[in-house]
């Protein structure tokens, strides 16, 4: 019998969010479109594209191409790509090394909100290295990696409305902050995108499992007149995992690296060995006597013992050969995540005058991942006193023929099952700005200034045992009445008694009630919340002119303030869990930075070269936290 309670008291809260993107979308196909008749005119005037700023460069300046690499990909790529998110798709670019996608993270149990995030490692200097933008702007990281800060999530991207991604593959610091050590990430919108379009995908695996699904729709729609223009995209995916170890190759070509306990310095013998077919010398899924004069008496279900067969080489916790098989806990271990993930992105522009734009956006996504890990274990670190009336009577009899007090128990815990883990982390993001250009020094000046807030929230719960209430459940014994009871409660007991406690029987499969197997396990709690606060102002032109062209200048300013929240349960701060043990987090920053650049042409049709341009760029940035930093760059093209 197990008792699992499967998932965590609070529950999602999604579909409304999932049911206004349907019904906003909805509402703009009924929409009298009465502009669709004139689209292919409409289109074919827009046939040329006055400008395309690449993310290479802060300077905006036609034909100019920065010294620093950038790779693009258009729309015609990531639709040809076949892949059914854009993290697969960009992580594919030879520039990228160790990126991590939902399907490849191990579905094992973690405190740090990874569960179904997508990173992309630029250059394999790690996620957190690079700096990730949507249009422009910077997004809120989606997880907390102890000293290597936070990384942004690039499932949260609208498919359905990018344009293009552009890939800065070089160090980037100077124009973009000392978090674009390795690089920007750019997702470009097609804020003019006008119409309906969506997608549905599907698939399924070889062995019938792993089967997911996507659904993406998207509407852009002008309105007063063409000076407002109003983008929504709503999509949901799901992804029901591979549960379970259902493939033979995970136990046929299992390997690890262990000690060789027959190495002395001087037998010839290698001191590691290539371990095959390995298993575990120190705990069985129902118990395992592991010293003394009764080691390797193991209980199999009901509770009947039997002696384990160990392997010819039996190194600290494992063993190699013998019942390998049978005392392995990762045979049923997830092969993948269980995930669903609701998304909605609104964005609306408006023309104040010909030479001003407004516009606001809101995002919002989230995550959920529920996996089943290995069974929590104790490898001989359990004591069974020798009154304990759970033994099986012909144990007990050896016991008391070999006048054993007790002995010492490892075990896998089979009754308890997997450990779970079930983690939500939602995003919601809130940007407003204004554009526009204007004129001085003779020539045109474009401008930009924004103001984003935005948040991370993450529930971590994992389902795993109660170190404390384990121990006081096995040290069972009978009472004055005969029942069997936990020591604590027994009237010779006067300290640490636990009137809750039940008693749990470590000898055996298929042998606990429902109520042991709750008492002695739990969820463990994690409370995050990332958020981050950005405003910023650039400008860029040409101020004047030199012999070979016009001097090109971008410069700005960029406030932020980052601050991380994270709130445990009390049995998390003091480890009473076997896995999880959440802990507080708590801390903020701030930076304030300006930046300069500038493009300086020095030939142009010369004999030497037909074009010759210098770059140069520098960014000061003051840290709350360590202080004032230059960053700077030269290159030439």
């Amino acid at each position: 019998m197990r008792f699992v309670d499967r998932v965590p008291a609070h529950t999602l809260r999604v579909r409304a969010h999932l049911a206004t993107a349907v019904s906003a979308i909805a509402m703009i196909a009924a929409m009298p479109l009465a502009y669709a008749a004139e689209a292919p005119a409409t289109q074919a005037a827009q046939a040329t594209i006055d400008e395309i700023t690449v993310t290479g460069t802060r300077v905006v300046r036609d034909g100019y191409e920065a010294p620093t690499p950038v790779s693009v990909l258009g729309a015609d790529e990531l639709n040809l790509a076949g892949r059914n998110n854009l993290a697969e798709t960009v992580s594919r670019l030879p520039s990228f090394s160790n990126s991590i996608l939902p399907r490849g993270r191990s579905a094992t149990l973690n405190v740090t909100g990874t569960t179904g995030v997508s990173n992309l490692n630029l250059r394999g200097m790690g996620a957190f290295r690079s700096l990730v933008l949507l249009d422009g702007a910077r997004v809120v990281g989606a997880n907390l990696s102890g000293d290597n800060g936070s990384s942004v999530d690039i499932g949260i991207m609208p498919d359905g409305l990018i344009s293009r991604v552009d890939v800065v593959t070089g160090g980037a610091s100077a124009a973009y902050g000392s978090d674009a050590l390795s690089g920007v990430i750019n997702f470009v919108l097609d804020r003019e995108f006008t119409g309906i379009k969506g997608n549905v995908e599907g698939g399924i695996s070889t062995y019938g499992d792993g089967g997911n699904y996507k659904v993406n729709l998207s509407a852009g729609v002008p309105f007063a007149g063409d000076r407002g223009h109003l983008l929504i995209s709503g999509q949901y995916a799901h992804d029901n995992g591979i549960h379970g170890a259902p493939r033979d190759w995970r136990l046929k070509h299992n390997a690890a690296v262990i000690n060789n306990p027959a190495y002395t310095a001087t037998n010839g013998q290698p001191r590691l060995l290539d371990a095959r077919d390995f298993g575990l010398a120190l705990a069985a899924p129902g118990g395992l006597i592991t010293a003394g004069p009764l080691k390797g008496i193991t209980f199999g279900p009901g509770g009947n013992p039997f002696q384990l067969r160990y392997g010819p080489i039996v190194s600290g916790s494992y063993m190699l050969g013998g019942d390998w098989q049978y005392t392995r806990m990762d045979q049923h271990t997830d092969l993948a995540f269980k995930m669903s993930r609701p998304g909605l992105f609104t964005r609306v522009g408006y023309d104040l005058a010909d030479s001003v734009n407004i516009y606001a956006l809101y995002q919002f996504s989230q995550i959920e991942g529920y996996s089943e890990d290995v069974r929590s274990w104790n490898f001989a670190n359990l004591t069974v006193r020798n009154d304990n009336p759970y033994i099986p009577a012909a144990v007990a009899a050896q016991m008391t023929a070999l006048a054993l007090t007790n002995f010492q128990l490892g075990t896998t815990n089979e009754d308890v099952g997997p450990m779970i883990q079930n983690n939500i982390s939602t995003l919601r993001r809130w940007v407003v700005g204004a554009e526009g250009n204007f004129d001085a020094f003779d020539s045109s000046w474009s401008w930009e200034a924004y103001y984003q807030s935005s948040a991370t929230h993450i529930s971590s719960n994992n389902f795993t045992i109660h170190n404390a209430r384990l121990g006081r459940a096995l040290d069972a014994v009978r009472n004055a009445n005969g029942s069997i009871v936990c020591r604590v409660n027994t009237d010779a007991v006067t300290t640490n008694d636990d009137p809750s406690c039940v008693p749990y029987n470590g000898m055996g499969i298929g042998v606990n009630t429902d109520a042991a197997l709750k008492y002695v396990t739990g969820w463990s709690h994690g409370h995050l919340r990332l958020s981050q606060d950005v405003a910023a102002l650039s400008t860029n032109g040409e101020p004047f002119e030199l012999w070979a062209g016009p001097v090109s200048l971008a410069l700005g300013i960029e406030h932020r303030i980052e601050e991380v929240t994270g709130v445990p349960n009390p049995d998390d701060e003091i480890n009473s869990w076997f896995a999880g043990n959440y802990k507080a987090s708590f801390g903020t920053f701030n930076v304030t930075e300006g930046f300069i650049e500038t493009v300086v042409p020095l030939a142009k049709d010369a004999a030497w070269a037909q074009a010759f341009d210098l770059n140069a760029s520098a960014r000061f940035t003051s840290y709350s936290t360590s202080g004032y930093v230059t960053t700077w760059k030269v290159g030439a093209t």
